[in-house]
């Protein structure tokens, strides 16, 4: 039975070892991710209207026009496209993080919007076709240098080692995570927003003109990817330590791959975060700016709260949650 308002949650996740999603690498060796989501979400409501205007409001903008293709935000235009919407809609958007800042946000927006668009017409999607409707929307039809990690993230939720096959299938695998190993990640992990803001799409842009013009990236995106492998490993067989001492390794190999995923500013900003006590630190998502997380032994991180503070970062507590994109 179709509605009038419907309301979508979506968490956003942590990228926790790094991910090889990117096409032109998939479609020679396949690829991995791993990562879980968080109590960090965006809600998306829509609710029909009795005129032809669309009426928006989402983060840093608001919208009203009387017809769809007239509307700036690029996802929620192709999403009303696809969906054959004429009839007027509010469309409101409200997110518990800062858009652009490698949370997955926008894999997270755009399913919860089709979540929310099915819904309205009394359809019920599964995740997986979610996620793929969500991940054709960004990368065919509006042509974003991405992967599909954070739609199948999004849409899924949990801890989940993907498997993304050469022929463009993806392989979902829900990690059962020892609780006490969950616990000591959540105590150990200190998310922090860098203040600088970027786009995915640009960020991924620079590696997406690497892969036209030179085959060594491929080699550097196999390197990043044992790591990553690497410390999967290490968080599922409740390994933390080793875990932790692996992440500037990690980071190493993802500079090599994605050469611009820090700059001069961000790298101060991980040298004060490794002097303040960090073991370890991981730019999350495309990089550029955006969050990063820090691994912070417990008994220095009073200290180490103050100090990345005062540097500029705003900390994010955080839990893991293992529900994806639902109708509340």
């Amino acid at each position: 039975m179709s509605k009038n308002r419907v309301v979508t949650k979506t968490p956003h996740r942590i990228c926790l070892t790094g991910g090889t999603d990117l096409l032109p690498y998939v479609k020679k060796f396949g690829g991995d991710s791993f990562g879980a989501t968080i109590d960090k979400f965006v809600t998306v409501e829509v609710s029909k209207r009795n005129d032809q205007f669309f009426n928006l409001s989402y983060p840093d903008a608001t919208e009203l026009v009387d017809e769809k293709e007239k509307i700036k935000n690029p996802i929620i235009r192709q999403a009303l496209v696809s969906h054959k919407i004429y009839e007027g809609l509010n469309i409101k958007s409200v997110s518990d993080i800062p858009p652009g800042s490698g949370l997955g946000s926008s894999g997270a927006f755009t399913v919860g919007l089709l979540n929310a668009l099915h819904a309205l017409k009394g359809i019920s999607k599964s995740p997986r076709l979610l996620a793929e409707e969500a991940a054709d929307l960004e990368i065919n039809k509006l042509k974003a240098p991405i992967g599909k990690h954070d739609q199948y993230m999004a849409a899924h939720g949990g801890f989940l080692h993907l498997i993304y096959k050469k022929d463009g299938g993806v392989t979902v695998r829900k990690i059962d995570i020892a609780h006490d190993t969950k616990k000591k990640l959540e105590s150990e992990l200190v998310l922090v927003f860098s203040g600088m803001k970027r786009s995915a799409s640009e960020t991924l842009g620079v590696t997406a003109r690497r892969f036209r013009s030179s085959n060594e990236i491929f080699s550097d995106i196999s390197a990043f990817r044992k790591h990553g492998l690497g410390l999967r490993g290490h968080i599922i067989n409740n390994r933390i330590e080793n875990f932790a001492n692996g992440l500037k390794a990690l980071m190493v190999a993802k500079k090599q791959c994605f050469v611009s995923c820090t700059d001069d500013k961000l790298e101060e900003f991980l040298n004060i975060g490794y002097g303040l006590g960090a073991v370890g630190a991981k730019v999350i998502g495309a990089g550029g700016g955006g969050f990063v997380y820090f691994y912070v032994p417990k008994n220095l991180q009073p200290r180490f709260k103050k100090g990345i503070s005062a540097a500029g970062g705003t900390i994010y507590p955080f839990r893991f949650v293992f529900q994806g994109s639902q109708i509340i």
